[in-house]
């Protein structure tokens, strides 16, 4: 009986302490992340040598041992982005801030594909856009009905095309104006984003998103905080993934996230942006997230999908008279021996009733 309540006593304390570190690295994550940062080596020579685990001791007031729990906690509990070596402290290499490129993000696989017979190699793949958490538009049913369809059809990888949150207040549109900052933001996203632990979310962030980056905020840090594993960045803008198929030429897919334009002609937008891409440095899929405007279509060898969105009418769209195609979207990419062929099934328009719209088969002129 003494033994059970020393246990206990050892274990309660132990979680006090663990909430105590927790507590100092959100305090004090961002000094030390600019020290660790600035003592890592970028290349090779490099004569910097990380940051002495005694000398960040003294820096931020606590013993050796209090400070080796805390990296501990930081980066087993709070995935930060820095490792231990030798009693020095270094920083991993980070994605760009603009933009990232990425092989082989996730494997190619054998997969079936509506209305065609067996099984290709390829991916499979489900893609979501323009959360905009902080809105009062958000359309949360649809987010976890779209997650709820990826795990039964058995995809495991998602691609999350940008404006995950809300960004900065409308003042044009009061209507649709955001009443919550950033914290309330990712409070929101925290409380509602699905979390099935087979499925990975890769995602970039978007226009609305960037209304956050600044000296002053890690957005990265602070989404990556709150959100599971399975939630991981890929890029600012705009992620470029290079898959490597077996004895055929590497293909690459385009995740981008544009500046919302509603323009009279809703190919207008991505149908210049290829136009202005010399050949050699264009995707073979272009993913394009920001206007909720679906439309797809092969444009000078590019397949191109704008994405439908996860927010409903916004009075900014009904004054331009636009409909918001609230869905999601699963894509199906078989690479050829020249190119690729996309097969993209939408479901959209769900916020007008229960049905779901299906559209399925090759991207085509």
């Amino acid at each position: 009986m003494v033994k059970e309540k020393e246990d206990e006593k050892k274990e309660g304390s132990s979680d006090v302490l663990e909430l105590r570190l927790k507590n100092i690295w959100k305090e004090k994550k961002y000094g030390i992340l600019d020290t660790v940062q600035k003592a890592t080596p970028k290349k090779q020579g490099d004569k910097k040598n990380g940051v002495d685990v005694l000398e960040l001791a003294d820096s931020i007031n606590l013993s050796p041992q209090e400070t080796q729990q805390l990296l501990r906690v930081a980066i087993q509990e709070l995935n930060a982005n820095i490792y231990v070596t030798d009693n020095r402290v270094y920083a991993h290499r980070t994605p760009s801030i603009t933009r990232g490129t990425h092989d082989d993000l996730f494997p190619l696989k054998e997969i079936a594909v509506t209305g065609i017979s067996g099984t290709m190699n390829g991916l499979r793949f489900g893609v979501v856009s323009d959360t905009h958490f902080g809105s009062p538009r958000t359309n949360v049913p649809v987010l976890r009905a779209a997650y709820k369809y990826f795990e039964e059809q058995g995809i495991t990888d998602v691609i999350h095309a940008g404006n995950i949150l809300a960004g900065n207040a409308s003042r044009q549109y009061p209507h649709d104006r955001v009443t919550v900052a950033l914290d309330g933001q990712l409070e929101l996203l925290q409380k509602n984003y699905p979390n099935h632990p087979k499925i990975t979310t890769h995602y970039i962030l978007g226009q609305k998103d960037r209304d956050f980056v600044n000296t002053k905020t890690d957005l990265i840090w602070e989404i990556e905080e709150r959100m599971p594993e399975n939630f991981k960045y890929i890029g600012m803008l705009r992620a470029d993934i290079i898959f490597h198929p077996e004895n055929k030429k590497p293909f690459m897919v385009r995740v981008s996230n544009e500046k919302q334009k509603y323009t009279f002609g809703v190919s207008y937008q991505p149908q210049k942006r290829v136009d202005s891409i010399a050949g050699g440095e264009k995707p073979n899929v272009w993913l394009s997230g920001g206007s909720e405007q679906v439309w797809e279509s092969r444009y000078r060898e590019v397949e191109i999908l704008k994405l439908p969105g996860l927010q409903n009418q916004t009075t900014e769209m009904l004054d331009r008279g636009f409909q918001a195609n609230v869905g999601f979207c699963v894509v199906s990419v078989v690479p050829l021996e020249k190119g690729v062929e996309v097969y993209a099934k939408k479901m959209i328009n769900l916020s007008a009733g229960p049905s779901v719209q299906e559209r399925g088969g090759p991207i085509g002129p």
